[in-house]
């Protein structure tokens, strides 16, 4: 259920099973349904694997070897220069990733350090991810909201959602059901984690926790945000592949050909050429037969000279 905005305080009791009181074991049995109230942030990669991570690229790959060439001819300059630019590429991609990485434990961070809850009549503080659906929990001036919260009394109270809505002024708030089609702006009746109340007091039932929170699942949706790569970006990646298939290719080539010269089967392939191509150095030499039918052709218009005069 994600409408509780539509609902009276009654039926949400009712679905939510909203007691006095509960022992230990039913507010584990509440956690395991509906999950602890912490916002995970998943698995964190170490800084030093996602530095390494911009190098890991075909352009990255030619440039770092050219500079090493550089570096071994005695063009210490360029050599330098280019692995200064690899390096300062390497690291504005790993700022930028680490300012989009801070916004995000920022939003783990706006959870209050405490909570007030309602056992027995009685006010109680608890840490908030021992908050469960189903709790009944104390709003007052300067709390941070620690869950998200369908209202059942409000006095004066007053809450700013500016983190979450970007309104820039402080809600005020309401008990009453509200239409299904209200937007998420506009839900008086409602108290979401991580805003703050700026006026006033309040009593709710905790509704969601956790990462089904609202802010919780902008917290989710930035964690599993993946990069898009445009089609500019694709021919790129797949013109800086062509490039890094052709420079291994040369290299090869020549190393081979290097090879192949150092172990002296340069000079015998091209004996080998020669015999195939030019067979002058077989029984049968071609300059001898062209010579030999120069001769013939000779003595033979002169006999025909001779006999002509006579």
């Amino acid at each position: 259920m994600k409408e509780w905005y539509t609902l009276s305080i009654i039926e949400i009791k009712e679905k939510l099973m909203v007691k006095k009181a509960m022992n230990e074991q039913e507010r584990n049995e509440r956690q395991l349904k509906y999950g602890r109230n912490v916002l995970e942030n998943g698995i964190k990669v170490p800084e030093w694997k996602k530095f390494l991570s911009y190098f890991h690229d075909a352009l990255m790959y030619i440039l770092l070897g050219a500079a090493i060439v550089k570096l071994f001819t005695g063009a210490y300059i360029e050599g330098s220069m280019i692995f200064l630019v690899v390096f300062l590429n390497a690291l504005i991609g790993y700022l930028q990733e680490r300012k989009a990485a801070s916004s995000l434990d920022s939003i783990a961070e706006l959870l209050s350090e405490k909570a007030v809850i309602i056992e027995k009549g009685q006010q109680k503080e608890i840490a908030p991810a021992d908050l469960v659906v189903g709790d009944q929990i104390v709003l007052a001036a300067g709390d941070i909201v620690s869950a998200d919260v369908r209202l059942s009394e409000t006095f004066n109270l007053q809450i700013d959602e500016a983190i979450l809505t970007g309104e820039t002024h402080a809600i005020q708030k309401t008990t009453d059901p509200l239409p299904l089609e209200t937007p998420l702006a506009e839900q008086t009746n409602m108290a979401f984690s991580g805003t703050k109340v700026e006026s006033g007091r309040g009593i709710g039932i905790v509704v969601a926790v956790g990462t089904a929170t609202e802010i919780g699942k902008i917290s989710t949706s930035l964690g599993s945000i993946t990069e898009q790569e445009t089609p500019l970006l694709k021919k790129i990646k797949e013109m800086n592949t062509s490039i890094f298939k052709g420079i291994a290719a040369l290299i090869l080539l020549l190393a081979t050909l290097l090879l192949w010269h150092d172990l002296g089967l340069y000079s015998d392939g091209c004996h080998c050429l020669d015999r195939v191509f030019y067979p002058r150095r077989t029984s049968f030499d071609l300059n001898d037969y062209f010579i030999f039918g120069c001769q013939s052709n000779g003595k033979e218009t002169s006999n025909r000279q001779k006999s002509t005069h006579s």
